[in-house]
């Protein structure tokens, strides 16, 4: 139970309307006195700041809100989160285990009038672990349940554990409307919502620690990403050397993923079987009562009858709900096999071609060390296998590439354009100025914390350099002056690195006529004005 929790055990009820005016339904900025700086959306002081720099052995702690839904959507995700799960009903903030169709008849008593008016979040809690034993998945749910009624005091939502994929998380659907304010849950601006679940992420992280799992929320460029980014490019020369294991170790993930599912879906149908049961019993016992009701001529039978009827659809649903997850379930069943199938396939392909190949190079130059004795057929005939080999590698491993997604690698090099390098790099400047002008003793302590910040702003700017090197090849000697975002991107970065703009120059030594280029600028200007203003905040 959190600390407000058992605060207001003993309250009346107007010294509790008091003390809940005080919980803010959004994040708001506070004046803080001079030892606290927010940071990157998080207050810091001078007793955590050290503490951002011990924890290199906590794990990434992970909350999102994926949708943002009206009331078909919501009973969709929550119809959908069901049908993952181990267990057949949702648990409500009061920690009630309820059917979908009872959430539902509860929750659209609040609904708006409008049939596409925004009703509940989406929401995801995750950690970063294989697999979760009975104790660190209630540590789980308790600190989902604490956050939750610390962010979202007055609000309904449903919780849903998803324990069978590799990294254990829990489904929240949230319901927008406060039953104590009697309101939806509203933003004014994007940065509110920026700096609320930052807070969100924060409450996450210190509930799972005070539960033994060691969770931080951090951002991205609070790490070291020249360290990082060398770790993936290792990565990705091991994943090219070692293609062939590699490819064998993501058919094996595969297969536990699904051994796992299919394990978890003939728990649900095993519980599923025991209910319905129970209702035949129920119903068969409904029957007889009903039966000596109509040779007495009780009045009752006809109430007996209605509920009799009710408790038939009842049966009706959970017998289609087994049927949908036994179909599931054989689906599941049809998957791992092929999964198999495919590997054994994979194994087969992959050491009858490599080894036959291999094997056939060695034996020639057994027979004719450096070509010796061989005809010009022959050694025409050992490069084309040579070649052939060469080939079928590189083929695999372009194969295993598109199975690899690398975050630095997406976030900081080639792919990423020069807008979100300038506003990652405007992002640490910021926080920079922020701690430097912090007092003394915040200062003080904040000192390794900075140089990190400042390697990292120093390794954005050398991948906006090449990032640069790259786009001006391609607008100068390949022509691509007329694809508006890369000029764009290009005259934005001029500004931004302070480099000459050579397009301009271009224009001006080809004799175009002066009002070309500029028209393309004035109007480059008036459609990114919008995008500069935000890249300020």
């Amino acid at each position: 139970m959190s600390d407000f929790l058992k605060k207001i055990k003993d309250m009346s009820w107007e010294e509790y309307w008091e003390e809940y005016k005080k919980i803010p339904s959004a994040y708001t900025k506070e004046d803080l006195p001079q030892t606290h700086k927010i940071i990157f959306g998080k207050i810091i002081h001078s007793q955590n700041i050290s503490s951002k720099l011990n924890h290199n052995k906590a794990k990434q702690v992970f909350v999102k809100n994926i949708a943002n839904m009206d009331r078909l959507h919501t009973k969709n995700a929550l119809s959908y989160a069901l049908t993952k799960s181990e267990n057949s009903f949702l648990m409500n903030e009061k920690g009630e285990e309820l059917s979908l169709k009872e959430l539902i008849k509860d929750w659209s008593k609040t609904y708006a009038t409008r049939e596409h008016t925004k009703e509940a979040w989406h929401l995801v809690f995750s950690v970063d672990e294989n697999h979760l034993n009975e104790k660190s998945i209630r540590a789980l749910r308790e600190s989902v349940k604490e956050t939750m009624s610390m962010n979202f005091f007055g609000h309904k939502y449903a919780m849903i554990l998803h324990n069978h994929q590799s990294k254990p998380h829990i489904h929240v659907i949230l319901n927008k409307y406060n039953f104590l304010e009697h309101k939806r849950l509203h933003f004014q601006k994007r940065t509110d919502i920026k700096y609320f679940f930052s807070h969100l992420r924060e409450d996450f992280s210190y509930a799972l620690r005070a539960r033994g799992l060691n969770y931080e929320n951090k951002n991205p460029l609070e790490k070291d990403l020249r360290l990082a980014y060398e770790k993936s490019q290792n990565q990705e020369q091991k994943i090219n050397t070692d293609a062939q294991f590699a490819i064998r170790e993501l058919y094996a993930q595969f297969n536990e993923k699904f051994q796992k599912e299919i394990q978890l879906k003939r728990q649900k149908i095993t519980h599923l079987q025991d209910e319905y049961e129970n209702m035949k019993k129920t119903h068969a016992k409904l029957e007889e009562l009903l039966e000596q009701y109509i040779r007495h001529k009780n009045k009752k039978m006809f109430a007996l009858y209605k509920e009799l009827k009710e408790h038939g659809k009842e049966m009706s649903l959970k017998s289609k709900e087994c049927i949908r997850e036994i179909k599931h379930f054989n689906t599941l069943h049809y998957k791992l096999q092929y999964s198999q199938q495919k590997q054994n396939e994979h194994y087969k392909e992959q050491f009858q071609n490599v080894l036959a190949k291999r094997n056939f190079l060695q034996n020639y130059e057994r027979l004719f060390p450096r070509h010796k004795g061989a005809s010009k057929s022959e050694i025409q005939n050992y490069y084309r296998v040579k070649k052939s080999l060469q080939l079928s590698q590189k083929e695999a491993e372009k194969t295993l590439k598109n199975y690899s997604e690398n975050f630095y690698k997406d976030l900081f090099y080639e792919n990423t354009n020069l807008f979100v390098l300038q506003k990652q790099y405007k992002s640490l400047d910021e926080n920079l100025y922020r701690l430097k002008s912090a007092d003394f003793f915040l200062k003080e302590k904040a000192e390794p914390f900075i140089q990190l910040l400042q390697k990292n702003k120093a390794f954005i700017k050398e991948c906006s350099e090449k990032r640069f090197a790259k786009i001006e090849k391609a607008v100068l000697e390949k022509n691509f002056g007329k694809n508006q975002f890369l000029l764009k991107e290009y005259t934005f970065a001029c500004e931004f690195l302070q480099k000459e703009n050579k397009m301009k120059k271009t224009f001006t030594d080809k004799k175009f006529p002066s009002k070309s280029y500029e028209k393309t600028q004035e109007r480059y200007k008036n459609s990114t004005q919008t995008q500069h203003q935000s890249l300020r905040l």
